[in-house]
């Protein structure tokens, strides 16, 4: 996100002395003025960022929802009780980190623990408590809310319960609805 940013600042700011007169207009400097004027993302940025087929604005504006969410987080260095998983560079990573804090503090295995996702209707500012499986280490969002389960009590349970959402770890022999 870091080098994203400073690419967008870098480049905006060389394009505006070009367009000043106070330097000569470069091919990159066509190419971003070209690609701002046609509504796109240009290449230099795209090449830094996420993956995203938006037109400019659209992309902007999500980029900043991105840049918010970060700056929020950051502010007091705890995990957010909503965190919008797709707005992460790479979320995968955030639930590992996740799982793995979950699995030392609980003393749990970690191959033996999964992330339940439920899917909810709240908003995330009708979210006023963390997760109730893991005092707020899992992260709740609009959509998907992953909560981290504790093991189940035998390994092939994990495989049966791992994408059941709203449901406890299964009971063997059988994981029932």
């Amino acid at each position: 996100m870091n080098l994203l940013l400073s690419e967008m600042k870098r480049s905006l700011a060389e394009l505006d002395l070009g367009l000043k007169g106070d330097l000569t207009m470069s091919e990159p400097m066509e190419r971003l003025m070209h690609a701002l004027a046609g509504d796109s993302v240009p290449p230099s940025w795209r090449n830094l960022a996420y993956p995203s087929l938006r037109p400019l604005g659209s992309w902007l504006s999500n980029l900043l929802a991105r840049c918010t969410q970060l700056t929020e987080w950051t502010a007091d260095l705890g995990l957010p009780k909503v965190v919008w998983l797709s707005g992460l560079f790479n979320p995968q990573s955030f639930l590992t980190a996740v799982m793995q804090t979950t699995a030392r503090r609980n003393d749990w295995p970690l191959d033996k623990t999964v992330v339940l996702t439920e899917v909810t209707k709240k908003t995330p500012e009708q979210v006023d408590a963390p997760s109730r499986y893991d005092s707020g280490l899992a992260s709740q969002s609009h959509l998907p809310s992953p909560q981290i389960l504790p093991p189940p009590p035998f390994p092939w349970a994990a495989a049966q319960c791992h994408a059941m959402p709203r449901r406890p770890p299964c009971r063997p022999p059988l994981c029932t609805p």
